[in-house]
């Protein structure tokens, strides 16, 4: 069977146009999506900041809840022992 072969010529301005546009648009759509990333991306690291800073600060709250505790208990520890020497002055026979 014998082949044909077509020649097609023609002006292809507006298939270029098309293809750059089409470029152009892509390379926009690229830029915004990485701006949008790297905003998301510096909002997590503000929130993990946040995060850590509030951890450290009730770390820092519960250390100053436990250690006001500690002196009540020394407190009470050392009136206790004052009181328990008072009572052996003044009555020494009730102490064991």
């Amino acid at each position: 069977m014998p082949e044909l072969n077509f020649k097609v010529s023609g002006d292809d301005t507006d298939l270029k146009k098309t293809l750059a546009n089409a470029g152009k648009t892509s390379a926009k759509a690229g830029a915004q999506a990485s701006k949008e990333n790297v905003k998301g991306f510096n909002g997590e690291a503000k929130s993990r900041h946040k995060a850590v800073k509030v951890t450290k600060d009730q770390s820092k709250s519960s250390k100053s809840v436990f250690n006001s505790i500690d002196e009540q208990t020394k407190a009470h520890d050392r009136a206790t022992e004052a009181i328990t020497n008072q009572v052996a002055l003044l009555s020494p026979e009730l102490i064991p």
